[in-house]
């Protein structure tokens, strides 16, 4: 089981197959909050048993499926910003793309990705990163024909160092030692 850390610089991993089937993601880590992209409270995220999933046996769900149809969102809140961000979407049935957005603490969108088209169980890794290190959340969802189906499995992020604070807080101790 990946265990969450809080500490910067550190790349952090939400495992639905490291869970028991059932049991609610939506906020299993202290530093990130999934949920369903959409203005109902009843957006729990649940680990569930897929034969498909693309790594292991369990995948992100929504309630009871752990399938999600065309245009159904995840949405992942981080409560910091994240400099890289990654998940893996799989198409099913009819096939389409997995669509990825990331945005930043204004809600405006600074980062896209687009997959190749998915079906039949094909699955695709979407990893963006910046390095303005300003990801405030990441939406990801498939879009295809109606009867299209996906899967959502394996969040990765990564929480920044703060390499603006270092040279700073090195510059300060040089000088605190000086005036000794």
């Amino acid at each position: 089981m990946a265990l969450p850390l809080t500490s910067f610089g550190a790349t952090i991993i939400v495992e639905p197959d490291d869970y028991p089937d059932g049991t609610e993601l939506t906020s299993i880590d202290p530093m990130v909050t999934l949920r369903i992209d959409t203005q109902f409270p009843e957006s729990e995220i649940f680990a569930r048993t897929s034969s498909q999933a693309p790594t292991g046996d369990k995948v992100f769900a929504n309630v009871s499926r752990n399938f999600w149809f065309s245009e159904q969102k995840l949405r992942a809140d981080f409560a910091q910003p994240v400099s890289m961000v990654s998940i893996i979407v799989q198409g099913s049935g009819a096939g389409g793309t997995g669509r990825f957005l990331v945005f930043d603490k204004f809600h405006q969108g600074i980062g896209y990705y687009m997959t190749s088209w998915l079906s039949g169980g094909a699955s695709e890794t979407i990893q963006l990163s910046r390095p303005e290190q300003d990801i405030a959340y990441m939406v990801v969802y498939g879009s295809g024909y109606s009867q299209s189906t996906f899967q959502f499995d394996h969040l990765v992020y990564q929480i920044p160092e703060p390499s603006s604070v270092w040279p700073a807080g090195i510059a300060m101790i040089g000088l605190l030692r000086r005036r000794k």
